[in-house]
């Protein structure tokens, strides 16, 4: 079979409802946007893997025979970390982990692979480049779209049969492989994910989850334009939960009604994407509104988050915080019959302020990929230069004739 190169592309997450609400059992709504990291996969005449990541400094090669191939143990898989502890010196913390999660998933995916084919031969060597617009460590799912990207090369590489071309509506079990072991990675990643981000960039659209709980896709849903704000001001996950615990311990019968509170409005999303447009239109900026009031009351919000909410309201745009608050990002939706000055407006003022505004959808397509030559060059270009994603890159990009895996 002649190997050729290709893309893959697979989206970053937001919360949309339901923060820290999620923690004590409630349910939440997660969405894909368009913020997406993009992978180009291109064979070599050697036996050598290299891995290409700008964004966090990454560049390194290993010979094949160098990766010991594995199979999956039951257990966690940081557990088979000693087995690559010689590839692993001397990297970064965010390369060290990226290196890692991808070099277990390398292991088991081609033991598999092995196993499945004894009188192989070797397969080729290869180079992935990773390009992202996905903002690291903003709680946008930056690392779970590089792992579903990486899980999607990979098994393709492996001759998994239904990847063998972008051919659309393949199998569910197929969309079910490359986010199992996505979630794989993410374990390397976080150690115990909740596997919520790796889904929404597998399937992409919106999901209403709850934990122990199947995530459930929400029927009827479809994009929504919002502009996404990064504040710059650094998230702490962990200090966020911790203070909503302590606050829930003191006022454990005020906090409870609170969190029930974020519960209906999650629910009451769900129910109206299932009914008239319209009706989710003259609701949405109520649901947004409450969502952000109830989690200022539970002291989650930040000076910065309570600006960019008063910025957008003048322009009768509702906002508000999207993950565990304190500062990160924050959601504003668009209504539909928003003006075009009037988004320049808000843009210009947020700009004013230092924060980082993307103009994006909510709920678009999942893992994708692209296998047609001339776009293939075309994009080639833009990972072989060592500079982040930049607009005109995302542009052209997007302009490529994808196939939804």
């Amino acid at each position: 079979m002649t190997v050729r190169p290709f893309l893959v592309s697979s989206p970053g997450k937001v919360i949309l409802f339901g923060e820290h609400a999620v923690v004590y059992g409630k349910s939440a709504v997660a969405a894909s946007i368009g913020l997406r990291a993009y992978l180009l996969f291109q064979p070599t005449q050697d036996h050598q893997v290299r891995i290409r990541f700008p964004d966090i400094l990454l560049d390194q090669s290993f010979a094949q025979d160098d990766i010991p191939l594995l199979p999956v143990y039951e257990q966690h898989p940081s557990e088979s970390e000693h087995h690559f502890s010689h590839l692993l010196a001397g990297f970064s913390d965010n390369a060290r982990v990226a290196i890692l999660a991808f070099l277990c998933l390398y292991s088991h995916i081609g033991f598999e692979y092995e196993q499945a084919h004894p009188n192989a031969p070797p397969k080729y060597g290869f180079t992935i480049h990773i390009k992202s617009f996905i903002p690291v460590g903003a709680g946008l799912g930056s690392s779970a779209a590089f792992s579903v990207c990486i899980a999607t090369a990979l098994l393709r590489h492996f001759d998994h049969s239904s990847l063998d071309n972008s051919s659309p509506g393949l199998p569910a079990s197929t969309l079910s492989t490359i986010n199992n072991w996505a979630f794989r990675m993410e374990q390397v990643t976080h150690g115990q994910p909740s596997g919520v981000d790796n889904t929404i960039a597998v399937y992409g659209g919106a999901k209403l989850y709850r934990k122990g709980q199947e995530v459930e896709n929400l029927e009827g849903f479809s994009s929504m334009r919002f502009l996404l704000t990064n504040t710059r001001v650094p998230k702490n996950t962990k200090k966020m939960v911790a203070n909503v615990a302590q606050f829930r311990n003191k006022y454990p019968a005020v906090v409870d009604p609170l969190l029930e509170a974020i519960n209906g409005i999650a629910h009451s999303f769900k129910e109206l994407v299932s009914g008239n447009p319209s009706q989710l239109n003259a609701s949405l900026a109520e649901l947004v509104t409450m969502n952000q009031s109830l989690l200022s009351v539970l002291g989650v919000s930040h000076q910065t988050l309570d600006t960019l909410c008063q910025v957008t309201s003048c322009q009768q745009l509702p906002s508000k915080l999207t993950g565990a608050g304190g500062g990160g990002c924050a959601l504003t939706w668009v209504p539909p019959s928003t003006t075009p000055d009037t988004i320049a407006q808000v843009k210009r003022d947020l700009k004013t302020l230092g924060y980082i505004t993307y103009d994006t959808d909510i709920g678009g397509p999942g893992v994708q990929a692209c296998d047609i030559s001339t776009d293939v060059q075309h994009a080639t270009s833009i990972f072989l230069h060592s500079d982040s994603l930049c607009e005109p890159d995302t542009e052209l990009l997007e302009r490529l004739k994808w196939t939804s895996i």
